[in-house]
């Protein structure tokens, strides 16, 4: 892979990432797909309510242990994506990125590691219908407490409660 291809990978990994401009019609908005007890469990400490990660922007939410959410604490973040979001990462071929899927969580899911890193921590995807949502923990310190196979564990109880909702 030359430097432009592996940018362009990158960039369109990245893209993956932003929420939808808008969410499904009738799905609920991101900070209504989780309680605070449910983040906090997943956390391992208290969390206080969900918060649009962007105002007015409901497709983004974050619970931390934190109220103001700052970058040194623990979160997690909701966001919701188009049917062409989840496609795209299906098919992406990048290296950057492994899927491994997830049965039981709405109609297909699947958790996203990227294997170069040593601290990014992984995703959960999951479609239900139209509505796609990623679910993410995010500890704002290192070393991280979790280890993969637990974030993955947290990941999955969130990722089923959040599925029960849309």
């Amino acid at each position: 892979m030359n430097a432009r291809t592996g940018l362009l990978s990158f960039a369109g990994c990245a893209m993956l990432l932003l929420p939808a401009a808008a969410k499904p019609h009738g799905a609920p908005a991101a900070c209504e797909l989780l309680t605070p007890a449910e983040a906090g469990a997943a956390l391992g400490t208290k969390s206080y309510a969900g918060k649009q990660m962007m105002p007015g922007d409901a497709t983004g939410c974050i619970w931390s242990d934190d109220p103001q959410a700052l970058d040194s604490s623990r979160k997690v973040a909701v966001n919701q994506h188009t049917p062409r979001a989840f496609q795209m990462l299906k098919s992406s071929t990048s290296p950057m990125q492994k899927l491994t899927p997830v049965p039981g969580v709405g109609d297909e899911a699947y958790y996203v590691e990227y294997p170069s890193s040593k601290t990014a921590p992984p995703f959960i995807w999951f479609k239900k219908g139209d509505a796609v949502v990623s679910i993410r923990i995010l500890i704002g310190t290192l070393p991280d407490p979790f280890s993969t196979s637990q974030h993955e564990a947290r990941l999955l109880v969130l990722a089923k409660a959040a599925a029960g909702r849309v």
